[in-house]
């Protein structure tokens, strides 16, 4: 299915996401992505690729252009996939993160290893993957989901570790843990909190491995923000310092999922179907990005 593209030139909205509403004109452009990924959860760029997930346990994960062209689609050979909410990479392996944990409940965490090289070309493929497993120092299964402190659905490749930023649900900032980028069992080691005052959904980090963009939404999905952490000392990114863009100034079922720069200085992030905004994918240039804050 070819994806449809729509360019606007017109005036600010109020809200990106609102169906029959004016567009914003510094947006490179926004796709509505097909069936198959109305339920987008992680988003990352390689080269002039993009890869992007799904938390539907039934679909696959697929390869688009910078355009968010489907170019392939690809199933894990050797995974049973349960609530599959990010990608990151190291620019030689794919890391998909079967991390999501939304009742509290979830007794194993899963990372998939997959190197790019070794993918077919066929538009269905499939892959083998090898296996990162990990824990949280402390966790124990929740009796209400609102004080399920270790869901994650945000995860990126730096230095050689894997950072994972979990949705705590009790104060909703978010927790930074590490983990080495090694096949096995893994034991996360917590860097402490940042105060995002939302749940974060996803992280990506720019190709000079200086910035690192956050996403996510407050309860019910709604004003949906971004924030960029800036200035850290190394990988200690609890130091950072942090723009926060809002990317809507109303109540809106806006269920954004996802988020990646790629190596032209373009973010792209995307939003999953819910009854009032199509799956969809926005691309803006870096530079731009302020422009969306509705604050």
């Amino acid at each position: 299915m070819k994806l449809k593209i729509a360019f606007w030139v017109i005036i600010i909205s109020n809200c990106l996401g609102c169906k029959n509403e004016e567009e914003p004109n510094f947006l490179d452009f926004k796709i509505e992505l097909p069936t198959a990924m109305k339920e987008v959860s992680g988003l990352v760029a390689t080269g002039e690729d993009l890869w992007a997930v799904s938390d539907n346990p039934n679909s696959s994960f697929v390869k688009m252009d910078m355009k968010g062209n489907i170019l392939q689609k690809f199933t894990i050979a050797n995974a049973k996939l349960i609530d599959v909410e990010t990608i990151g990479t190291d620019g030689k392996y794919l890391f998909i993160g079967d991390i999501g944990d939304n009742e509290g409940n979830r007794e194993q965490r899963i990372i998939y290893k997959i190197e790019i090289a070794a993918m077919g070309k066929r538009k269905k493929d499939t892959v083998n993957a090898e296996i990162i497993s990990l824990t949280f120092p402390g966790e124990v299964k929740v009796a209400k989901k609102k004080k399920n402190e270790h869901d994650c659905e945000a995860m990126i490749h730096h230095e050689g570790s894997l950072y994972l930023f979990t949705k705590r649900r009790t104060d909703k900032d978010t927790e930074v843990f590490k983990i080495p980028a090694k096949v096995g069992k893994q034991k996360a080691e917590s860097l402490g909190v940042i105060q995002t005052e939302g749940m974060v959904t996803d992280a990506s980090i720019n190709n000079q491995g200086n910035e690192i963009a956050l996403i996510g939404y407050h309860k019910d999905h709604l004003f949906p923000f971004i924030m960029l952490l800036k200035d850290f000392n190394g990988t200690n990114f609890t130091t950072a310092k942090t723009e926060r863009i809002e990317l809507a100034n109303k109540e809106w079922d806006w269920q954004l999922e996802s988020i990646s720069y790629n190596p032209n200085d373009i973010v792209y992030f995307a939003c999953e179907e819910t009854k009032e905004v199509t799956s969809t994918l926005y691309a803006i240039k870096r530079s731009d990005l302020s422009k969306l804050n509705k604050k």
